[in-house]
């Protein structure tokens, strides 16, 4: 954790600074010392000082940070190094809470180090902020059910409780959205994964629509990161 504050602090990591632990990451070593490198970094401030430069300023240096948080931490994973993956996982959520990628690989790298009740609090606290596919998919049919200790499913329950709540909101809500998981129905070809939940990336254009011999498109992606296009028609909303 040293090492991480040492980061937020400022610490730069660059060509000519040599990573604390070379041997931990091997050929991964180069990346990982750039990457700690920007994290602890900050952007020039010749970009300008109007309000607007500011701003892009600003939004570049968080998704800068955020892409060098998660790379640490997916390296980190890879390498076996948990702990060292939480520190990362975690610092991403806290840059961004409601980062859907952050939150699942905290989730799953808590797990591994055998802290499932704080995992299923992170996928709680997030739960809390917005719908998502990935925890759907997690919680579906009777997972962390019977088979978990009793303060497990307790907040299991709540996270069940909290994805149908968002269920809810779409359905009374109607018109699906950007945004919104939705389930391919059983009727949709086989190239678009039937039965599979996904979430609406897009409402394709005009063009694409008149491609489609007048049908209304979306853009869905499955949490493998496939996406595709299919009809509004072909996708349900309350089915999930």
């Amino acid at each position: 954790m040293s090492e991480l504050k040492s980061q937020r602090e400022g610490v730069r990591c660059d060509r000519s600074t040599t990573c604390r632990r070379p041997t931990r990451f091997d050929e991964n070593g180069a990346a990982i010392c750039c990457a700690r490198g920007f994290v602890g970094s900050r952007y020039s401030q010749s970009a300008g000082t109007n309000g607007r430069a500011r701003a892009l300023r600003a939004r570049g240096e968080l998704l800068g940070r955020l892409g060098a948080l998660l790379q640490l931490a997916h390296v980190c994973k890879l390498q076996g190094h948990h702990r060292e993956a939480e520190e990362y996982f975690r610092a991403a959520t806290e840059t961004s809470p409601g980062l859907e990628l952050a939150s699942l690989g905290l989730f799953h790298t808590l797990r591994r180090l055998g802290r499932n009740t704080e995992a299923l609090q992170e996928a709680l606290r997030f739960l809390s902020t917005r719908e998502s596919l990935g925890y759907r998919e997690l919680f579906d049919g009777n997972a962390y059910g019977e088979d978990v200790a009793g303060d497990e499913r307790t907040i299991a329950s709540q996270i069940r409780m909290t994805l149908e709540h968002h269920r809810s909101r779409q359905i009374v809500r109607g018109a699906i959205k950007v945004g919104d998981t939705v389930r391919v129905r059983p009727e949709a070809p086989p190239s678009c994964r039937s039965g599979a939940l996904a979430r609406v990336c897009t409402e394709l254009d005009d063009a694409s629509i008149e491609a489609a011999r007048g049908d209304s498109l979306f853009q869905i992606e499955f949490s493998d990161g496939e996406r595709t296009a299919i009809s509004k028609k072909l996708v349900s909303g309350s089915d999930i």
